[in-house]
C-alpha cells in the first residue's frame, strides 16, 4: 500500500503525462506514466495510469505491451468502465474483434451514466459489423452474445454472403462450375480440368494457379468431415461410420444426388468398421495453404450457399447442427486427429505448442467428445526452443522413422493452420503469434539437425523443405502486414517495419533452395497433367513468393522514401532499417529510387501478368526507373543508368498485362491512367525523338508554392502532380496532337515523288555516274542504282571515278 504522498506524486507524475500526450510527445507520456506507476502500481489509483500508458503505447505501436498495460489496468480496477474500453480499443487495434467486443460489453454495463453508456455502446456497434455475433436476450433480463463457435481461443466463422462474393477463390470456383466442370463421385474432376488447358505448357494463368490450390482445399475438407463424422457421437453418425448402405438409402440423401453423391464419398474414404480415416488430414490443408500463399481460402458459409454454389462439400446430417462452424471445425479435426496419432508414440507428457494445446481444447469442446477420447492436458506455455530442447532428448528413444517427423510436423504445420484459423475468425495478432511460433520452431531445427544442409529430407520430413514452407511464410508476411496497417515504425512496436523486411527477405533467400524437382510428381496425375501441374506449382512455390515480397519491399520502401523527401523522417531512417535486416541500400552506385526500381522488376518479373498486380507492378517498376538518374538498382556499372528502350520495353509490358488481366477474377482495372502509369508514360513521350540507348536523365519532384512539380532535364513535364492523372492525359493528348500537326503539314514524300525539282549542287559521284549514261558506258547501261554503278565501276578499276 503507498503512502499518501506517494500517491500525490503518482497522480502529479501521471498528469506531466497527460500534458505531453496532449502534445503529442508519446515517449515522454510514457516515461511519466510508468514513473507515475512506479510511485503507485497497485492501488486502484494506478487503473488510469495504466489506462494512459495503454494509450500511449498504442501511439508508438507498441501494441503488446499496450494491451498488457490495458489489462493490468482493469486487474487493479476491475469495476473502472473506461479501462475495460481501453483495453477493448487495443484488442480492436490489434485485429482481435471478439476480445474488443467482450470488454466494450464490461465497459457498457459498468458505466456509470447514460453518455459514457452510449459512448461504449457505439464502440461496441462497431466492431460487431467485423464479425458474426448473436445477442441473446436471457429471461432474467440480462444479455448473453453468442459466437458461432465457442471454447478456448475461437472466434467466429465469416458467413456473410454478400462479402464472399469477393473472394477470388470464390469466383474461381463459380467459373470452374458454370464452364462446366465436372464431379466425379462427388470429386470434382481435376485430371479433367487441368487436361483441357494446353495454355498452360507455357503460362499458367491466375484462374488456373487459383484452381490448383482450390481443388486441394476442396479434398481436404472432404477429408476431414469424414473424421468429424467419426467424431460425432449420436447415433446417425455412427450409422455412416459402420454402414455405408445406411447413408445411401435414408430418405434425406435419396432426395438429393449432389449430397448423396458427396455422403457416399465421404462414407468411402472412411476404413468400414469405425477406424479412424488417414491421419494425413493436416498436411492436406497445409498443402493447399502452402499453394495459395494463404489467399482465396473459404473457411464457411451458410448451407444454402454450400449446396447452391458446391464450393465446400454439402453438410451431411449428423454436422447439421454445428451450422457453418462445421468447416472450422473440420481444420481442428485434422490437427487433433495428427496429436491423438503422436501421443500415441510420445506419451502424455509430450511438450507440444501452444497452438496444438489450444486447437485441441477447442475441438474437444465443441465436439463434446466421450471421455475416452480425451487428450490429456498439456503445458501450453511451451516456447519453440522447449520443444526443440524436448526433440533432441526423445531422438535418444524415438527415430525420425518411428515418429519423429511425424511429431516435428505438427509442431509446425499445426501450429501454422491454427494461426490461419485465427485469422480467419479475425483473431489476427493472436494468429501472428502462432505462425511466429511455427516458422521460428522449423529454423531452429533446421539448423540443430542440419536438415537442409544435408539434404535429408527423405529421413527428417518435407517440412524441412524451402518448397513446403515458402508458402506458409508468404501467409505470416500477409497476416503481419495486415497488423501494421500502413504503420512505418522502425526498430521497435509490435508490429515493425524491419521484421516484415527480414521475413521478406527471408523468403527471397527460400526462394533459392526452392527444388522444382519437389512439387507432388505422380502423386495426384499422369503424364499428360503432370507438366501442366508442375508449372503451377513452380508459380506457387517460387514465383509467387518471390513477386510478393519483393513488392511488398519496394512498396514500403517507396513510402519511407516519400517521407525522407518530404523531410518527416531523417534519411539516418533508411540506414537503420538497412542495417537492422541486411537490406542492401543505398551507396555510391546505388541510390534509394534506383534500389525500389530493382525490387519492382523482381517483382514484375515473377507475378502472372494477368493477376491483380500484373500491369501495375510494370507501371510502378517505370517510373522508379526514370527517377533513377544514372544508376541502376541491378549495380550494372557499366550501362551507368536506365535507357529509354529499357522504359519503353517496360511500357509494352505494362500494357501486354493490361490486355491479358483476368476481369472476372479481379474486376477492371482500378489503377489505369494512375500517377505512376501516367509518369512514365510523360517520361517516353517526352523523349520520343530519342534512340532506345538514350540514358534517362533523372525525373525530380520539387516543391514550390504548396504544389509538387515533376521535373525532368530542366523541363517540367507536371506543375501539379496531386491531378497528375487529368495534367498526364492532356500532355500525351497534346504531344499526340503536336505530332499529328506535324504530320498533317508534312509533305515532303509527296514533294520527293510529285513535287518540283529544286535546283542543288549534286555530288562529284553524282556527276559522274550521270557522264557515264550520257556515254553509254557498259558499266552505267540499264543500271539505275548509284551504289550497284560505283561497285561495277570499281571493280572495273575506274577508281578515279
Amino acid at each position: 500500500m503507498s503512502s499518501p504522498a506517494a500517491a500525490d506524486e503518482a497522480e502529479n507524475q501521471r498528469q506531466k503525462g497527460n500534458d505531453a500526450f496532449k502534445m503529442q510527445d508519446w515517449q515522454k507520456a510514457v516515461k511519466y506514466y510508468k514513473e507515475s506507476i512506479s510511485l503507485d502500481p497497485a492501488s486502484k489509483n494506478s487503473a488510469k495510469a495504466w489506462g494512459n500508458l495503454a494509450a500511449a503505447l498504442c501511439k508508438i505501436s507498441m501494441y503488446e505491451d499496450a494491451n498488457r498495460a490495458a489489462a493490468r489496468a482493469t486487474s487493479v480496477d476491475p469495476t473502472w468502465a473506461k479501462g475495460w474500453w481501453r483495453r477493448g480499443v487495443v484488442e480492436e487495434l490489434q485485429k482481435d474483434f471478439i476480445k474488443a467486443h467482450v470488454n466494450y460489453f464490461r465497459a457498457m454495463e459498468l458505466a456509470s451514466d447514460k453518455k459514457e453508456k452510449n459512448f461504449f455502446k457505439d464502440a461496441m456497434k462497431k466492431v460487431e459489423k467485423r464479425i458474426n455475433v448473436k445477442t441473446i436476450q436471457k429471461p432474467d433480463g440480462t444479455v448473453e452474445h453468442e459466437y458461432s463457435v465457442s471454447g478456448p481461443g475461437v472466434s467466429v466463422i465469416p458467413t456473410n454472403s454478400t462479402m464472399m462474393d469477393k473472394v477470388v477463390g470464390l469466383k474461381a470456383w463459380r467459373r470452374f462450375r458454370d464452364e462446366g466442370g465436372q464431379c466425379t463421385g462427388g470429386q470434382p474432376d481435376q485430371p479433367a480440368f487441368f487436361a483441357q488447358q494446353a495454355e498452360l505448357r507455357k503460362c499458367p494463368t491466375s484462374y488456373q494457379f487459383i484452381m490448383r490450390g482450390m481443388f486441394q482445399w476442396y479434398m481436404a475438407s472432404c477429408d476431414a468431415r469424414a473424421y468429424l463424422l467419426y467424431s460425432c457421437g449420436d447415433a446417425e453418425a455412427r450409422m455412416l461410420q459402420h454402414r455405408v448402405t445406411v447413408v445411401e438409402n435414408s430418405p434425406e440423401i435419396m432426395n438429393n444426388p449432389q449430397l448423396r453423391a458427396q455422403s457416399r464419398m465421404v462414407a468411402e474414404r472412411m476404413v468400414l468398421g469405425g477406424s479412424v480415416p488417414s491421419t494425413g488430414l493436416l498436411i492436406e490443408f497445409i498443402n493447399s495453404i502452402n499453394k495459395l500463399l494463404g489467399d482465396n481460402l473459404i473457411i464457411g458459409a451458410d448451407s444454402q450457399t454450400d449446396a447452391e454454389e458446391n464450393f465446400l462439400p454439402p453438410i451431411p446430417g449428423p454436422l447439421r447442427r454445428m451450422g457453418p462452424a462445421y468447416m472450422f471445425q473440420a481444420m481442428l479435426a485434422s490437427i487433433f486427429n495428427q496429436t491423438v496419432d503422436v501421443t500415441s508414440i510420445f506419451g502424455t507428457k509430450a511438450k507440444m505448442s501452444p497452438a496444438i494445446i489450444s486447437a485441441v481444447e477447442t475441438f474437444q469442446a465443441n465436439m463434446r467428445l466421450i471421455s475416452s477420447a480425451k487428450l490429456p492436458q498439456f503445458d501450453s506455455s511451451n516456447t519453440p526452443e522447449d520443444v526443440l530442447k524436448y526433440c533432441k532428448k526423445m531422438l535418444k528413444q524415438i527415430s525420425w522413422n518411428q515418429g519423429m517427423r511425424r511429431f516435428v510436423a505438427l509442431q509446425y504445420q499445426g501450429s501454422v493452420l491454427y494461426g490461419v484459423l485465427l485469422r480467419f475468425t479475425g483473431n489476427v495478432a493472436e494468429a501472428l503469434k502462432q505462425m511466429k511460433w511455427g516458422r521460428t520452431f522449423m529454423k531452429l531445427a533446421d539448423e540443430a539437425f542440419n536438415v537442409t544442409k544435408d539434404g535429408a529430407f527423405a529421413e527428417k520430413g518435407c517440412s524441412f523443405r524451402a518448397s513446403f514452407r515458402i508458402g506458409l511464410s508468404c501467409t505470416e508476411l500477409k497476416t503481419h502486414h495486415a497488423l501494421r496497417d500502413g504503420s512505418l515504425y522502425i526498430g521497435g512496436g509490435s508490429y515493425p517495419v524491419d521484421d516484415e523486411f527480414s521475413l521478406a527477405l527471408e523468403i527471397i533467400e527460400m526462394a533459392k533452395n526452392v527444388d522444382l524437382s519437389d512439387f507432388n510428381v505422380g502423386n495426384d496425375s499422369d503424364a499428360v497433367t503432370q507438366p501442366i501441374l508442375d508449372k503451377i506449382d513452380e508459380v506457387a512455390h517460387y514465383r509467387m513468393p518471390l513477386a510478393y515480397a519483393h513488392g511488398l519491399i519496394a512498396h514500403t520502401l517507396g513510402e519511407l522514401n516519400s517521407l525522407i523527401e518530404a523531410g518527416k523522417i531523417p534519411f539516418e531512417g533508411w540506414t537503420v532499417l538497412c542495417n537492422n535486416v541486411d537490406l542492401v541500400g543505398p551507396d555510391d552506385d546505388r541510390t534509394i529510387v534506383s534500389v525500389i526500381a530493382e525490387h519492382y522488376r523482381l517483382a514484375a518479373e515473377n507475378e502472372l501478368p494477368d493477376s491483380l498486380e500484373g500491369s501495375v507492378l510494370w507501371w510502378t517498376y517505370g517510373h522508379y526507373m526514370a527517377r533513377s538518374g544514372k544508376c541502376r538498382g541491378d549495380n550494372d556499372k557499366e550501362k551507368g543508368g536506365y535507357t529509354l528502350g529499357e522504359l519503353r520495353n517496360v511500357i509494352k509490358k505494362a500494357e501486354a498485362a493490361r490486355e491479358v488481366r483476368d476481369i472476372s477474377l479481379f474486376g477492371p482495372d482500378d489503377c489505369a491512367g494512375g500517377t505512376f502509369e501516367m509518369a512514365t508514360k510523360m517520361v517516353a513521350s517526352h523523349f520520343h525523338s530519342e534512340d532506345d540507348d538514350f540514358l534517362l536523365p533523372e525525373l525530380k519532384y520539387e516543391d514550390k508554392d504548396g504544389k509538387r512539380s515533376m521535373v525532368i532535364n530542366g523541363f517540367t513535364l507536371c506543375e501539379d502532380i496531386s491531378d497528375l492523372e487529368r495534367i498526364g492525359w492532356e500532355y500525351l493528348a497534346k504531344r499526340k496532337g503536336d505530332e499529328q500537326e506535324k504530320t498533317k503539314n508534312d509533305t515532303s514524300e509527296l514533294e520527293q515523288e510529285h513535287g518540283a525539282a529544286r535546283e542543288e549542287v549534286k555530288p562529284l559521284t553524282t556527276l559522274c555516274i550521270r557522264e557515264l549514261h550520257n556515254q553509254d558506258n557498259i558499266i552505267a547501261r540499264g543500271e539505275a542504282d548509284p551504289a550497284l554503278i560505283v561497285s561495277k565501276a570499281m571493280k572495273a578499276g575506274l577508281v578515279n571515278l
